[in-house]
Protein backbone atom coordinates (compact mmCIF):
# COMPACT_ATOMS: atom_id res chain seq x y z
CA UNK A 1 0.00 0.00 0.00
CA UNK A 2 1.45 3.42 -1.05
CA UNK A 3 0.15 6.53 0.80
CA UNK A 4 0.23 9.25 -1.93
CA UNK A 5 0.27 12.85 0.16
CA UNK A 6 -0.33 11.32 3.18
CA UNK A 7 -1.94 13.85 5.81
CA UNK A 8 -2.33 11.94 9.06
CA UNK A 9 -2.35 8.36 10.59
CA UNK A 10 -3.31 6.38 13.43
CA UNK A 11 -1.89 3.03 14.05
CA UNK A 12 -3.14 0.96 17.15
CA UNK A 13 -3.71 -2.90 15.80
CA UNK A 14 -0.80 -4.94 14.82
CA UNK A 15 -2.66 -6.78 12.12
CA UNK A 16 -6.00 -6.54 10.26
CA UNK A 17 -8.42 -9.14 8.54
CA UNK A 18 -9.42 -6.57 5.94
CA UNK A 19 -9.16 -2.69 4.57
CA UNK A 20 -11.14 -0.04 2.78
CA UNK A 21 -10.32 2.71 1.20
CA UNK A 22 -13.19 5.93 1.95
CA UNK A 23 -13.58 9.46 0.18
CA UNK A 24 -16.92 9.74 3.09
CA UNK A 25 -15.72 9.43 6.41
CA UNK A 26 -15.74 10.88 10.12
CA UNK A 27 -11.90 11.09 9.68
CA UNK A 28 -12.43 13.48 7.02
CA UNK A 29 -14.64 16.19 8.32
CA UNK A 30 -11.04 17.95 9.32
CA UNK A 31 -10.27 18.62 5.48
CA UNK A 32 -13.75 19.11 3.65
CA UNK A 33 -14.59 21.67 6.17
CA UNK A 34 -13.85 25.41 7.11
CA UNK A 35 -12.21 25.83 10.53
CA UNK A 36 -12.57 28.43 13.46
CA UNK A 37 -10.93 28.97 16.45
CA UNK A 38 -12.89 28.90 19.81
CA UNK A 39 -12.08 31.77 22.46
CA UNK A 40 -13.45 32.20 25.65
CA UNK A 41 -13.86 35.27 28.15
CA UNK A 42 -15.14 33.99 31.32
CA UNK A 43 -14.02 31.33 34.00
CA UNK A 44 -15.45 28.16 34.45
CA UNK A 45 -16.60 27.05 38.16
CA UNK A 46 -16.35 23.40 37.24
CA UNK A 47 -13.82 23.11 33.96
CA UNK A 48 -13.29 19.49 34.31
CA UNK A 49 -16.88 19.03 33.36
CA UNK A 50 -16.87 20.90 30.81
CA UNK A 51 -13.91 19.75 29.60
CA UNK A 52 -15.80 16.68 29.64
CA UNK A 53 -18.46 17.61 28.20
CA UNK A 54 -16.49 18.63 25.12
CA UNK A 55 -14.44 15.97 24.66
CA UNK A 56 -17.77 13.79 23.99
CA UNK A 57 -19.33 16.11 21.95
CA UNK A 58 -15.94 15.65 19.98
CA UNK A 59 -16.05 11.91 20.04
CA UNK A 60 -19.92 11.62 19.48
CA UNK A 61 -18.84 13.98 15.93
CA UNK A 62 -15.82 12.14 15.05
CA UNK A 63 -17.65 8.85 15.83
CA UNK A 64 -15.23 7.95 18.47
CA UNK A 65 -12.68 8.26 16.08
CA UNK A 66 -11.07 11.75 17.56
CA UNK A 67 -11.33 13.19 21.18
CA UNK A 68 -10.58 16.37 22.32
CA UNK A 69 -6.95 15.27 23.01
CA UNK A 70 -6.49 15.16 18.62
CA UNK A 71 -7.08 19.78 18.21
CA UNK A 72 -5.83 20.52 22.29
CA UNK A 73 -4.18 18.79 25.27
CA UNK A 74 -6.91 18.31 27.66
CA UNK A 75 -5.15 19.94 30.18
CA UNK A 76 -4.42 22.88 28.39
CA UNK A 77 -8.11 23.41 27.75
CA UNK A 78 -8.75 22.64 31.41
CA UNK A 79 -6.32 25.82 32.19
CA UNK A 80 -7.85 28.12 29.83
CA UNK A 81 -11.53 27.31 31.17
CA UNK A 82 -10.09 27.81 34.50
CA UNK A 83 -8.62 31.17 34.40
CA UNK A 84 -11.46 31.93 31.82
CA UNK A 85 -9.51 33.52 28.52
CA UNK A 86 -7.67 32.26 25.96
CA UNK A 87 -7.69 30.14 22.69
CA UNK A 88 -10.06 26.97 23.49
CA UNK A 89 -8.90 25.46 20.52
CA UNK A 90 -8.89 24.95 16.45
CA UNK A 91 -12.05 23.12 15.22
CA UNK A 92 -13.91 22.03 11.91
CA UNK A 93 -16.89 23.81 11.51
CA UNK A 94 -19.54 21.25 12.22
CA UNK A 95 -17.64 20.22 15.70
CA UNK A 96 -16.71 24.12 16.49
CA UNK A 97 -20.77 24.27 16.46
CA UNK A 98 -21.22 21.56 18.55
CA UNK A 99 -18.81 22.77 21.05
CA UNK A 100 -20.01 26.61 20.91
CA UNK A 101 -23.90 24.63 21.58
CA UNK A 102 -21.99 23.30 24.84
CA UNK A 103 -20.99 26.56 25.87
CA UNK A 104 -23.75 28.73 25.47
CA UNK A 105 -26.12 26.50 27.41
CA UNK A 106 -23.37 26.60 30.04
CA UNK A 107 -23.27 30.30 29.66
CA UNK A 108 -19.72 30.58 29.28
CA UNK A 109 -18.81 33.45 26.92
CA UNK A 110 -16.73 32.79 23.99
CA UNK A 111 -16.24 34.03 20.37
CA UNK A 112 -16.07 31.96 17.17
CA UNK A 113 -13.41 33.54 14.27
CA UNK A 114 -12.33 31.90 11.01
CA UNK A 115 -9.35 30.32 10.65
CA UNK A 116 -8.95 28.99 7.56
CA UNK A 117 -11.32 26.63 4.44
CA UNK A 118 -11.61 23.21 3.65
CA UNK A 119 -8.05 22.22 2.55
CA UNK A 120 -9.09 19.65 -0.19
CA UNK A 121 -10.62 16.20 -1.16
CA UNK A 122 -8.99 13.25 1.04
CA UNK A 123 -9.11 9.70 1.20
CA UNK A 124 -8.54 7.28 3.87
CA UNK A 125 -8.04 3.47 4.44
CA UNK A 126 -9.60 2.49 7.40
CA UNK A 127 -7.95 -0.81 8.64
CA UNK A 128 -9.72 -2.31 11.47
CA UNK A 129 -8.62 0.74 14.19
CA UNK A 130 -6.19 1.48 11.98
CA UNK A 131 -6.28 4.67 9.47
CA UNK A 132 -4.12 6.91 7.30
CA UNK A 133 -5.65 9.91 5.34
CA UNK A 134 -3.79 10.33 2.11
CA UNK A 135 -4.44 12.17 -1.09
CA UNK A 136 -4.74 8.95 -2.58
CA UNK A 137 -3.26 5.08 -2.25
CA UNK A 138 -1.82 2.47 -4.64
CA UNK A 139 -2.11 -0.91 -4.08
CA UNK A 140 0.57 -2.85 -5.16
CA UNK A 141 0.97 -6.35 -5.51
CA UNK A 142 4.03 -8.18 -4.08
CA UNK A 143 4.65 -11.43 -5.83
CA UNK A 144 4.31 -14.66 -3.18
CA UNK A 145 7.87 -16.26 -3.24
Amino acid sequence: MHFIAKKEFGFTQPAVASFSIEADHPLLADYSNGWVQIFVSAPVIEPGLLVAKIDEAVKEMSKHWRTLATYREPDVTLDVLGSGYGALGGFPMPMATAIAAILIREGIRHTVLPSFGPRGKFQVLIAGKNWVVAESFRIEELPLD
